[in-house]
Order: C-alpha cells, then structure tokens, then sequence
C-alpha cells in the first residue's frame, strides 16, 4: 500500500476487530474508537511525506485494524500502517493492549524500550468516547472545532509472533482534565501536528501536561457502536 518505508513500518490493513484486547487495568480502558477523514493532501503537506499513500477516508476505526502512523526517520517522516495492539507477554504469550499510561510508559518493562527508542504519531480527525445517559450510554465525538487533522501520541514494536504483520502500535492516554471527566477518568494524549513533530524528536517528555489543542464534544448517531458502520453518518451530529 505504501512505498519507501523504512523496515519498521509495514504497509498492510487489517480489516478486523478482535475482543482478545486486554489493558492492565481494566477501567483505564479508552479511545477504542476513532477517526480519520483529513484529505490525503492535508496529511502528505503535513509532515512534507516524500511517498505514494493508498489512502481511505474511515469513520469507526477500531482495535486490531490497521493504523494510519507516523514516524522520524534520519532525515524525513514515513507513513505507514501498523496494527493498533501493542504485545504485552503475559504467561508466555502476547496480549494485545491498545492504550499506555503517560504516568508509567517510561518505567513498565513491556514500553520503556519503546518509549525511548520507537515513538510514533497516530494521525486522527477525532475519537469517540461514550457517557451513561438514561438507561444507556450515549456516544460522542471529540474533534477540533475545524474539524482539522491531529495525532495521538503513540509508541510501537514489533510482534515476534505475527510475521505477516510485525509491527503494532498503543496510544498514550492520560489522566482527564476537567473538560472531558464526564467522560470518562482517562483522555488519550493528543496534540497539534507541531506538537506531536516535538514528540517524535524524543525531546518532549512532558507527558502529562495538556496540549494547546481545545476539543469540543457532540452526540453522534448509536451507529457508530457496530464497529462494521464504516460510514459518515457515524459522525454526524444528532440533535434532541
């Protein structure tokens, strides 16, 4: 899908969902639904992406499915797919984990090597985030108030036990600022495109502070809980 990457990306998608994903703790679970609808020219202008990207615009982006990633290569960005479910051997076998804790990545022995040496930018237009309302949950959607094209910040690694698809990614999340505690207890960590290029330069270890971005919550269609809807109408404000 994607020519001139370096080896640690690999260029295919996985159009999947799995429910074998884990996370240390079970209630800082989040993010597990995302976006991404930027035009590709927004995307290659962006990091200046000196390559060919088959591209789609995807409105449900869930776990297990490839990942539209960034990283610095030694003299230019690389784009490219990686599935979003980093290994964590537990009992002698990989367990997918699709979030990090920005309080202890560079300390727990299962991401510290990734924190200090395989940093990635995950590109988003917006995430979605669900909230008990009456008796059910109702979901909605984070994003820019231009709609404009972000990042999680995001470690990756490769998976010994996949070799058809060896490289796999977690998004960083962090404690919630008073913004999006209704929410839920736990934000992912996203940032500007200039502030995630600072992450990529391993120069910015500020894990916890809150990026200059301002996000506005909207209700969205429940469409968007079948993780099979692919389509804009997940994203589409409802109205009471």
């Amino acid at each position: 899908m994607i020519n001139g990457l370096i080896t640690a990306i690999t260029s295919w998608l996985v159009l999947s969902c799995s429910d074998s994903f884990i996370q240390s703790k079970g209630d800082d679970y989040m993010c597990g639904r995302y976006f991404l609808y930027a035009d590709i020219e927004v995307i290659v202008d962006a990091f200046d992406l000196d390559q060919e990207l088959e591209y789609e615009k995807r409105y449900n982006i869930a776990p297990s499915q490839g990942v539209l990633a960034v990283v610095a290569g030694r003299n230019a960005y690389k784009a490219g797919y990686l599935e979003w479910g980093y290994p964590v051997f537990y009992e002698g076998k990989a367990k997918p984990v699709i979030n990090a804790r920005a309080e202890t990545v560079s300390e727990k022995q299962s991401f510290r090597e990734s924190f200090a040496k395989r940093r990635c930018l995950i590109l988003t237009s917006g995430y979605y985030e669900w909230r008990p309302e009456g008796r059910g949950k109702q979901p909605y959607r984070f994003t820019k108030r231009d709609e404009g094209l972000f990042a999680f910040a995001g470690i990756w690694t490769r998976n010994p036990e996949k070799k058809e698809k060896p490289a796999a990614c977690a998004i960083l999340t962090k404690q919630a600022d008073h913004f999006f505690e209704p929410y839920h207890h736990r934000m992912p960590m996203f940032m500007s495109i200039e502030e995630g290029k600072k992450w990529l330069s391993y120069h910015d270890d500020e894990l916890t502070r809150n990026s200059e971005l301002k996000l506005e919550a909207i209700p969205v269609s429940a469409a968007v809980n079948n993780v099979k809807n692919n389509e804009p109408g997940c994203i589409e404000p409802i109205t009471n």
